[in-house]
């Protein structure tokens, strides 16, 4: 989507400016259900935010890795120019990198970072959904809309989406109020909404060139997230069990260090020879020098 909207002097990129508008939106509910999702939330919603614009970086800029020439023979391209699915694929690794690297290096919970990146992304699809209109397949359906002066209806897929997101967000508006964020509930939820309403709506959209199993590349992108979702609480409990396996191991080896410790200290009582006390020489009875 390559339309120009003017602004006055400035001149913007349409694609561009809905996907700044939907990412403000993101950040903007979870900035305002911030109580509900712990102490950590604060800094974890400033590592989104520089996750968001890496991936935003990458998707403007991100052709100029592969040809730098246009920036001394066209610098001006660069303000209407965008990139493409492999820009954006290239800026999602950059930003999961980085997020891996800050997500050791503070100890933060990752399952408190998945649900708020569902809160703030279903926000997010909402917002875009609400701004850019998309045509599905032909219907003759009295909601379907018309492509300019043509006679034939299609599917709203944006409209579809927009409802999903306003189900999804309903549910897990009520999670997040009732204490439930941070462990990954949130996340699942909207994991398995998303990916299975996303895989609805493809029906209803132009056939994609088939990848795998007759799906195209945004169907398996639903599927696997449908699939995330539902096996997203069998991950979350085996790494319950390990960190409780480690922590009984740690403190399993400290008690044995404490017994250790004990046995040397009772050996060394043992071997000291006792004190023999003379009263006379002792004692507040002493005899002065």
């Amino acid at each position: 989507m390559n339309e120009i909207v003017q602004i006055g002097p400035l001149v913007l990129n349409k694609g561009l400016l809905v996907i700044i508008i939907s990412v403000v939106c993101g950040w903007g509910a979870i900035r305002w259900s911030l109580r509900y999702f712990g102490e950590q939330a604060a800094s974890l919603l400033e590592l989104w935010m520089n996750a968001a614009l890496i991936v935003l970086l990458f998707y403007k800029l991100g052709y100029l890795l592969t040809t730098p020439s246009l920036l001394w023979e066209r610098p001006m391209t660069l303000l209407l120019m965008n990139g493409a699915s492999r820009e954006v694929g290239m800026g999602i690794v950059a930003a999961a990198i980085y997020l891996t690297y800050r997500l050791k290096r503070g100890g933060y919970d990752v399952r408190l970072l998945l649900d708020m990146f569902a809160w703030g992304g279903t926000a997010s699809l909402a917002a875009y959904s609400a701004m850019l209109w998309r045509y599905g397949r032909p219907t003759e359906l009295v909601w379907g809309i018309q492509d300019g002066f043509a006679l034939t209806s299609y599917h709203p897929l944006n409209a579809y989406m927009l409802l999903l997101m306003f189900g999804i967000g309903y549910r897990l508006w009520r999670k997040v109020r009732a204490g439930e964020a941070g462990h990954g509930t949130v996340f699942q939820v909207a994991a398995v909404g998303a990916g299975i309403g996303g895989l609805v709506f493809s029906l209803l959209d132009e056939p994609g060139d088939s990848l795998f199993l007759f799906l195209s590349m945004q169907q398996l992108l639903f599927l696997g997230l449908a699939l995330v979702g539902v096996i997203f609480p069998a991950i979350t409990h085996n790494r319950d069990i390990g960190k409780e396996r480690t922590a009984m191991k740690q403190s399993n080896e400290n008690k044995g260090d404490s017994l250790e410790q004990r046995e040397h200290e009772r050996e060394n009582e043992k071997g000291e020879p006792s004190k023999i006390v003379d009263k006379k020489l002792d004692g507040p009875n002493q005899p002065s020098t």
